[in-house]
């Protein structure tokens, strides 16, 4: 879409010629690039061990594992990867998705997913141990945050996959005319879901690498910036990747970015941290290239720590840090004051959180208070005590 934006603005056939700039999330843009650094990936967080390494490393004939090209042994659709020989035997564990047990969220490596009644059952042993009538005195503390996660961070288990389909289909009406869907299929109270399997599993992959497509970008601003009066100037594109999803991994789009500013001839900058709460939010590695002496070309490559794939959803401030300096086009990522015409903007990323003294609405959206909250928060910690006392 990108590249036939540029080209209508280029031939002047645009309605809007203003265009600035593109983000892209955990990009698919390399299937070989992406399957062999997920390789690589899944070594180095733990999931093969050493000798298994070192076994696949002599079956693929590789002196250098961060060099080996494990795709060319594989036989490979969008739904899966077959081996081929005893290279792919050792290696398609590592790259194929069909080998994670369903419990693993592939999209975020660490988000943990229990089943629903796991920690509830844990909490009714409790109650029987200390005779606690069910009166709600003693709250589950897990249920005021998210009772499937181990995440304590308020995360949504599985990104919610249940509750968007309900929000979808339980409102039906409302929603779909909110996002302007055609009367006719409102009217025939179709099922919507995230993902339609009929379609999934009978794609056929056209496009396994869109080098060519970024090369066309490029190509395109270097003509329209050749124009006499370029209605674009300093464009920019920006790639992120939570780094803990395992479906689109950053380090295969940090090559495949990497191999194509190289081949472009596009200056790197230093790769650096960038921040949120003055705790460490990501890695920036910038790069540029000079088009006409006032206009550049500027790529940032970002990383978002302790996400997976879906950004927004795993880390909302940094993401929305990391949105808002693309827009302002401050180049620096841990910066919190606009710029130019954003000069009366600031971005607010200190802490809320609720006041634990006055009544408040928690997480599970149920108003609190402090003679509410304080007898269960000690009531909690008099059981805890009691159980371990009693276990030994």
């Amino acid at each position: 879409m990108t590249r036939n934006i540029l080209w209508s603005i280029r031939d002047q056939k645009f309605s809007n010629p203003y265009f600035q700039g593109i983000a892209i999330g955990n990009g698919y843009m390399n299937i070989a690039t992406l399957a062999n650094s997920l390789a690589l990936w899944n070594y180095y967080h733990g999931n093969i061990g050493v000798r298994q390494w070192n076994r696949a490393k002599d079956a693929c004939g590789c002196s250098d594992m961060d060099k080996c090209n494990f795709f060319s042994h594989l036989h490979y659709n969008v739904t899966d990867n077959y081996p081929t020989d005893e290279c792919s035997n050792l290696t398609t564990p590592l790259v194929g998705l069909s080998n994670v047990p369903t419990n693993i969220d592939v999209y975020n490596w660490y988000q943990d997913c229990y089943l629903v009644n796991y920690l509830t059952g844990a909490q009714n042993l409790v109650r029987k141990v200390l005779n606690v009538a069910s009166d709600n005195r003693m709250t589950q503390t897990a249920d005021l945050l998210n009772y499937d996660s181990t995440d304590n961070q308020n995360g949504y288990t599985c990104y919610n996959d249940a509750a968007l389909a309900n929000y979808f289909n339980k409102s039906h009406a409302d929603v779909m005319k909110a996002f302007h869907i055609d009367q006719a299929w409102i009217d025939s109270k179709a099922f919507w879901q995230d993902c339609n399997n009929d379609l999934y599993f009978s794609y056929i992959v056209n496009y396994t690498d869109t080098t060519p497509v970024f090369f066309d970008i490029i190509s395109t601003l270097q003509n329209i910036s050749a124009q006499q009066n370029p209605t674009i100037k300093n464009f920019r594109i920006l790639i992120y990747n939570g780094d803990v999803d395992t479906v689109c991994n950053f380090l295969g789009d940090a090559v495949l970015m990497d191999q194509i500013a190289n081949q472009k001839g596009f200056d790197a900058g230093e790769r650096i941290r960038w921040w949120f709460r003055n705790q460490i939010a990501g890695y920036h590695q910038p790069y540029s290239l000079k088009l006409q002496s006032n206009n550049m070309l500027n790529l940032d490559v970002l990383t978002v720590k302790g996400s997976g794939h879906f950004v927004p959803n795993d880390r909302p401030g940094p993401s929305m840090k990391m949105i808002t300096n693309f827009l302002w086009n401050t180049g620096n990522y841990s910066n919190i004051k606009g710029t130019g015409n954003y000069s009366n903007l600031n971005i607010d990323e200190r802490p809320q959180p609720n006041d634990l003294t006055s009544a408040t609405t928690g997480p599970t959206g149920n108003a609190g208070s402090t003679t509410e909250t304080i007898p269960k928060m000690i009531t909690l910690v008099i059981a805890v005590f009691y159980f371990a006392v009693f276990k030994h």
